[in-house]
Order: structure tokens, then sequence, then C-alpha cells
């Protein structure tokens, strides 16, 4: 059985980029091409893990995590395959997601959750510069999925506990951070805009 999930669509409608994983939980990213009905493999064809992709500015390449050895990174991926361009290298501990991208290009918008308790906070990560990760929302919740608006100027994103069903939806400001409204009084389940 294979499931997909994370499919995100380009501008143009013309293609989208999605994880397809199997089974025994193995991911792998492809692009399809929704005019002329062909998929490409994105990534390296003997990695097992990667998964969460989000076009690149400008969509001539995908953001990826990939793990390797057991440490979750991001890789930028040429969207024609070959071989990919490590962005951030991941630390022990901690599952990394690709969320958003500046409507600008200029950064990442990402979550790294510790494995242990999967609070999640929301980062961000300069993809001009070569500068550390920074925290853009600390939560003591499990922040996740932060979308940013076509504007940028807002942040969309769920808050989720382990026995909730659904999530709970608010929304910040960027990119400076105001106090979270929250959008539902119910749980809800959430797509990118």
């Amino acid at each position: 059985m294979v499931y997909l999930s994370g499919a995100r669509l380009s501008k143009d409608a013309r293609r989208a980029v999605v994880s397809v994983a199997g089974a025994r939980a193995e991911a792998s990213i492809v692009m399809l091409d929704l005019e002329r009905g062909i998929t490409t493999l994105i990534g390296d064809p003997a990695m097992t893990f990667e998964y969460g992709a989000v076009w690149a500015h400008g969509e001539r390449g995908v953001i990826s995590s990939e793990v390797r050895n057991g440490l979750q990174s991001f890789m930028t991926f040429p969207t024609g395959g070959g071989a990919g361009t490590p962005l951030l290298k991941g630390e022990s501990g901690f599952e990394l997601d690709p969320c958003s991208i500046t409507p600008d290009g200029s950064t990442l918008i990402f979550t790294s959750a510790p494995l242990r308790d999967k609070t999640g906070d929301i980062m961000t990560r300069s993809l001009g510069k070569e500068e550390p990760p920074k925290a853009f929302m600390r939560t003591p919740d499990a922040a996740r999925s932060p979308c940013l608006s076509p504007s940028g100027d807002l942040l969309a994103y769920v808050v989720a506990k382990e026995e909730d069903i659904g999530a709970t939806l608010k929304v910040a400001a960027y990119p400076t951070p105001s106090t979270p409204v929250q959008f539902s009084a119910t749980p809800v389940f959430w797509n990118c805009w």
C-alpha cells in the first residue's frame, strides 16, 4: 500500500511535489507534471526516508527532509532530479519538518520537535546566508505545519496534543510574532492555504 501526503502545488498549478510512503514507512519525494502526467523522483534513489517537500524560491528546486544514519537534515534538490545540496544539518533526537518559504525566497520556516515529547517550536533559517536557525515562536504546545500567507505577513499553524483528534488553528503576525489568535474552537484538520 502507498500513502501520499504533503502535496504542494506550484504557483502555476502545472506541477506538484508530494511525499510517497510505503507500508514500512520508507518515503520519497515525487514531482508530478500535472499537464503531461509524468512523475520525477526527487532526491537520492538510494535513500529510504525523504519527505516533507516545499518548493524553493523560483520553483527550480525542492527543499526536503532526509534521514541518514538516524539524523534528519534538510536538503535542496533540483526539480529535474539529481544530487541534493545540504541546507541544514539536524540534531540527534529532533524531528524537522520544512513548512513554508517567505515570498521573497529568503527564509525557510520549519518546525523542530524533540522526539521525546514532540512539543515543537517554529523556527526560521536564512536561505541566502550561512546563519544558524532562529526560533520564531517557542511554545509549550506541539506547534505544527506553519504556513505563511501569500502576502508574507501572517503565519497560520496548528497546535495538537497526542490524544487530540484534529488540532486547533492559530494565526500570528510575521516576521515579528504577535500574540497568536485562535481561529477554531473545535479541532480542525489543517492544510496550508
